[in-house]
């Protein structure tokens, strides 16, 4: 019996594969005629004729837009907008990297200390290091500290980022008549124009800088014959070496007398 119903089963299953459902049964229009459904070998012919004349023409056929497209290509303008660098005034440095500096060349970090006399003309040469904002301008001072209060003599204002050197006139007349020069330690500081000698200077900015160097006023020369030495002759330096003498032969004379002294009393 088993045998007889996997026969019949397999009988139909043969049957629909060689002869498709569309076929056995037409399917009808609105208008009651029969539409024939075309055969596998007609839908195949129809394929490849318009692959042919596709080829030809030389156009390729693309998918037809749905209405899902739209959103999609809102979403890609907006991506493609937020993705844009913005745009940010100014120049991003580094925070580890150090602030920017002033080398001397004349007169040279190595050099021994400098002194100019008033009325002379110094000459200072200068380089620039580590900069990566530079100043529109700079400014050029010297300050001395050794008054009671600090004075500052301005050199230069302005001065151009492309200017690496400069003269200084000490004559009477091209400084400060209302503050003379005096005699003592000066401080050259070169600074950026927009801030303040005292500022300090991020990473990659400007910083105060410069160098140090003496000023004195020159005296007129001492004829030998009324030139007095204050360490000669009769000079209170003398004087003390003689009493030093005197007390260390007083000194040693006691000594020897108290010792033969006490060695004839043991005798």
């Amino acid at each position: 019996m088993r045998n007889a119903i996997f026969i019949i089963l397999t009988f139909f299953a043969l049957t629909a594969l060689a002869f498709p459902f569309n076929e056995i049964f037409p399917r009808q229009k609105q208008d009651g005629t029969e539409s024939v459904a075309p055969t596998s070998t007609q839908l195949q012919s129809k394929a490849d004729s318009s692959t042919k004349s596709a080829d030809s023409s030389g156009i390729t056929e693309s998918p037809a837009s749905t209405g899902t497209d739209e959103p999609d290509s809102k979403q890609s303008k907006t991506s493609s907008k937020s993705t844009k660098p913005s745009k940010t005034k100014g120049v991003l440095v580094d925070p580890l990297l150090p602030a920017g500096g002033v080398s001397m060349i004349t007169p040279g970090i190595r050099d021994v200390a400098q002194y100019y006399k008033f009325g002379d003309n110094v000459t200072f040469v200068w380089n620039y290091t580590s900069l990566v904002v530079s100043p529109t301008a700079v400014n050029i001072i010297a300050v001395c500290s050794n008054l009671a209060q600090e004075q500052t003599w301005t050199i230069s204002k302005n001065v151009s980022m492309k200017t690496t050197s400069i003269v200084w006139d000490t004559k009477p007349d091209s400084t400060d008549k209302q503050t003379p020069l005096v005699m003592g330690t000066y401080t050259l500081i070169i600074y950026d124009d927009s801030t303040s000698p005292t500022d300090v200077a991020p990473a990659g900015y400007l910083a105060p800088g410069g160098t140090r160097f003496g000023m004195y006023s020159p005296r007129l020369a001492t004829p030998l014959a009324s030139y007095e030495c204050a360490v000669c002759e009769n000079s209170g330096v003398t004087n003390i070496d003689a009493k030093l003498m005197r007390m260390l032969v007083g000194t040693g004379a006691l000594f020897l007398v108290s010792f033969f002294w006490f060695a004839r009393g043991s005798l």
